[in-house]
């Protein structure tokens, strides 16, 4: 499940991984996959949720990020990098999340360090159809603001962003049907 439901993912979009996501079946607690680079481990709970990941690039240097959940919405990802066995506070950072589903739904991200610094803020706003129509981002940068449009035309879906008013990326999805099987292409 993505929050801004879309056939288009932006690497912005807040994610909440299930069972599904990573092509897995039934009621499944952990996967280990083998990597060139390590190892990939995930754990899930009862609902399906994402709880846990670990990226192992050996036995002493690894990263762990976790999940909480309150009613299946992410509350907090906590991103925790360890170099030689120990665990290193100056690269790793907790994101928390707010809810505001009043009118249209929002979602406020906080991005902090272990350090207990604001790192980031996003703002993240959704329209009546789940779609993600609005971010503002802010840290030490300034502010950027993305609005997202969708324009949906038969089999073809185009997702225009713009930063700051200014046209950023345009995205084309279109439907192919090979072999009886439906696909779909994006040209960014």
């Amino acid at each position: 499940m993505v929050w801004g439901i879309s056939s288009m993912m932006f690497s912005q979009d807040i994610e909440i991984f299930k069972v599904f996501d990573f092509n897995l079946k039934g009621n499944v607690e952990s996967c280990f996959v083998i990597t060139d680079y390590g190892k990939e481990e995930y754990y899930f709970n009862q609902e399906g949720f994402l709880t846990k990941s670990v990226t192992r690039y050996n036995d002493t240097d690894y990263e762990t990020t976790n999940y909480k959940y309150i009613n299946g919405f992410l509350k907090e990802r906590r991103i925790e990098n360890y170099m030689d066995g120990s665990f290193d506070r100056a690269t790793s950072i907790a994101n928390f999340y707010e809810i505001d589903t009043t009118a249209a739904k929002t979602i406020t991200e906080n991005i902090v360090s272990y350090e207990k610094e604001l790192l980031e803020k996003n703002i993240y706003t959704y329209g009546e159809d789940g779609k993600l129509i609005k971010l503002v981002r802010t840290n030490t940068s300034g502010i950027d603001e993305s609005d997202f449009e969708y324009i949906n035309n038969d089999s073809v879906t185009i997702v225009r962003k713009t930063l700051n008013t200014l046209l950023s990326k345009l995205i084309t999805t279109s439907q192919v049907i090979e072999n009886g099987q439906k696909f779909k292409k994006s040209d960014f």
